[in-house]
Order: C-alpha cells, then structure tokens, then sequence
C-alpha cells in the first residue's frame, strides 16, 4: 500500500449514533464503549493526515418524514422508527470529538442507506485521485461497514478492515463479521498494522 493512493472511509460517528442521549446510543452503547472505538477512529484519523492518507467521513441523514425509507424494514425501519438521523437535526450532526478534525477529513453529502458508495460520490472521488486501496471502519460492522466493503470489492478496489475501529450491537455480531464475512472481501489489520505498511510506523509517545 502507498499512502497517495490509500484512503479510508468510515460511517457512524454521528450523535444519535455515538452519543450519550442519542436515539440509538442505548443500542450501541455496550459494545462502542467496551471496544473504545471513538478514541481509535478519532486517533485513525490523527495518523492518517500525518501519513498523507485520505479520509472520507460518509454520514447518513433522512428527510424529516422519512420519504426516502417509508416502506423500509429491517435496521433502516428501525432509524425511521426511534425518529434518528433527520436531517439538520442534532442527532445527525457529528459527535463534537470529531468536529475539530472535520479540516483533517473530506466529509460527503450524506448518504440514503447503508453503503457509504450508493448514494454519493465517493467511487468518483476516489477515482479522481488515484486511489486504488479502500480502508473501512466505523459503524455498524455488519451493515454499513460490510455492505460499503463489499461495494469497494465489487467496484474493484483493495479492501483493508480495521476491526478494531468498528463496532456493532452484539459481541456475537461483531465476530461473525469478523471471522466470516470480512476474510471474503479482503484483509483485516489492525490499526498499528496498516500503518506500519504504509512505512509510517508508530505513533510517537511521550514519558
């Protein structure tokens, strides 16, 4: 991998997602605090400017009556039906860790489902500047995360899962994410690990 044509793309970090007092916080609240993935995503991101890699932050949004998803069941019913992520609502907008690095990230008009590629133009951006290597992390590992790793694999591009900076409902959803459907679409590294391939290494410590 190079970092000139690496980029990753991460979904979720949205307030009624990952905040306290958001609609779907109580859902996701065991397991995004258990597996501290705001703190990695938000230090991913950190590295990632420090390397030259690209970022992309694909939130998601609805119209206030849910016009775009009114017949939908399933996880997108379910957002519909705790009254989530509306647009120009609060609970739509990033979490407030993440704001002071949104200069650090090129943030895509929000998309309508579950695939970071389906409704922007993410495949036409990344084309446009040479990327040929899709890193996705972020909310939920077996939807958003998977479907827009299996639409980078389907579009032609190398896939690379940071499984440790995503989360999902269950510890027992997560490791079948992990263990069955990721292994199919690419590779799993860790957060160390895919840096340590793009020559940028550790992060410095201090005493």
């Amino acid at each position: 991998m190079r970092a000139e044509t690496t980029a990753i793309v991460f979904q979720g970090l949205q307030r009624d997602f990952c905040a306290p007092g958001g609609r779907l916080y109580p859902l996701l609240e065991r397991e995004i605090v258990s597996r501290g993935v705001v703190p990695k995503l938000l230090t991913l991101i950190e590295r990632a400017r420090e390397a030259g890699v690209r970022c992309y932050f694909v939130p998601i949004e609805f119209s206030p009556d849910y016009r775009e998803i009114a017949r939908a069941q399933g996880i997108l019913g379910a957002i519909r039906d705790a009254g989530a992520l509306t647009r120009g609502s609060p609970g739509a907008r990033p979490i407030p860790e993440l704001e002071p690095l949104l200069g650090a990230v090129t943030t895509l008009t929000a998309k309508r489902g579950l695939c970071a590629f389906g409704t922007t133009p993410l495949d036409e951006m990344l084309r446009g500047s040479g990327v040929d290597t899709v890193v996705v992390c972020g909310l939920l590992t077996n939807v958003c995360v998977e479907t827009t790793a299996r639409s980078a694999y389907d579009l032609g591009y190398e896939v690379v899962m940071l499984a440790e900076a995503t989360a999902t409902k269950t510890p027992e959803e997560q490791a079948a994410s992990e263990q069955h459907a990721f292994p199919l679409l690419g590779r799993t590294l860790t957060i160390d690990e895919f840096f340590a391939e793009l020559g940028a290494g550790a992060p410095a410590t201090t005493a």
